[in-house]
């Protein structure tokens, strides 16, 4: 009888150790994940607007041995005149990653504006304001560093600003009416 407890205890042994290794790993490379997104977003913006790091790719030891790229969320701080913001960092490996794209969400000007969906249920940039159909766009599709995101109507008029405070130029991709506003998507390369 002795003979099968011993090795039994000493394989639960083994197996504890190394289960208490891999989790252990598996944060440090999660850890090792997030401050290169830190890093990303200081050569964005402010690294103090970033309220929480989702980083995507499991198991984080996997990824970072195998040098996998993952997707990192970053729930921000919203820019000023924002309402809601979330950058996306992009193929992200240890100490480097691709482009950042910026999901700035700003309020309607009015309250009873009503997205226009496609056939399918996706955004479009129009939404139903008063019973008229209004489109939205970008003012400008390029946005120098420090330069505000202003969307205007298909009148021309500004009916929403951010004040973005990023360090690199930008490029709005989209802008989209959605159920809780107006979404810009604004991509900043590495």
């Amino acid at each position: 009888m002795k003979k099968l407890v011993i090795p039994t205890v000493l394989f639960s042994v083994i197996v504890v150790a190394l289960a208490t290794a891999a989790l252990f790993w598996d944060k440090e490379a999660r850890h090792a994940r997030e401050e290169s997104a830190r890093t990303a977003i200081s050569t964005l913006t402010h690294q103090n607007r970033a309220e929480e790091i989702d980083v995507h790719g499991r198991p984080y030891v996997m990824y970072q041995a195998m040098n996998l790229k993952s997707t990192v969320y970053v729930k921000m701080k919203p820019a000023e005149g924002a309402s809601k913001e979330t950058l996306i960092l992009n193929n992200i490996t240890d100490n480097d990653h691709d482009e950042i794209e910026d999901l700035v969400s700003l309020p309607y000007p009015e309250s009873d504006a009503t997205p226009i969906t496609n056939d399918d249920g996706s955004f479009t940039d129009r939404a139903k304001v008063g019973g008229a159909e209004r489109a939205y766009k970008a003012e400008s599709s390029e946005l120098a560093p420090g330069q505000n995101l202003r969307i205007t109507d298909d009148t021309g008029r500004v009916v929403a600003e951010a004040k973005l405070d990023a360090k690199k130029q930008g490029h709005v991709s989209a802008v989209s009416a959605m159920d809780d506003g107006i979404t810009a998507s604004v991509i900043y390369e590495k």
